[in-house]
């Protein structure tokens, strides 16, 4: 039985393993706590690969998806060639977006890496990572100044 059960142990373990390069996505803040309709806004990614990781690992691409869209829905926009994570380090990531109308909008960061190949292999592992966030738009506001003034009779 437990010979069974360290069998199905190191199945499971092997189907899921973990990729050397740990790619986290530590932060994603947008430029204005309060985005407004229409106005272009700023998304700031933080990421990172764990200490613990023994690869370093080369950032593809970091996508910023509208999580309600269909699955082949274009990017709300994408950096691509970022540049490479030792372990241990963390680098920033600035995407860019407009709303067009006001209210709660889920976005997804979404980062492509590839871990370094190993001596037997031509390619490394390409790892994917996923992170929501939710932005609360607000209406844009309209300031409109009225002046008035009389008609003189030849006005008419």
């Amino acid at each position: 039985m437990l010979v069974a059960l360290l069998a199905l142990s190191a199945a499971v373990g092997g189907a899921a393993a973990v990729p050397d390069a740990r790619i986290a996505i530590d932060g994603v803040e947008a430029s204005s706590t309060e985005p407004v309709v229409g106005e272009r806004t700023t998304l700031n990614v933080t990421l990172s690969n764990s200490g613990g990781s023994p690869e370093a690992a080369d950032v593809r691409s970091v996508r910023l998806l509208d999580a309600d869209a269909d699955e082949d829905a274009a990017p709300l926009d994408e950096a691509t060639a970022v540049g490479a994570l030792s372990p241990g380090d963390s680098l920033d990531v600035r995407l860019w977006t407009r709303f067009d109308e006001p209210g709660e909008r889920r976005l997804t960061v979404e980062v492509v890496a590839e871990d370094e190949a190993a001596d037997d292999e031509d390619e490394g592992d390409a790892v994917t990572v996923t992170r929501d966030v939710v932005v609360d738009v607000q209406p844009a506001e309209v300031t409109l100044d009225l002046r008035t003034r009389g008609l003189a009779p030849e006005d008419l």
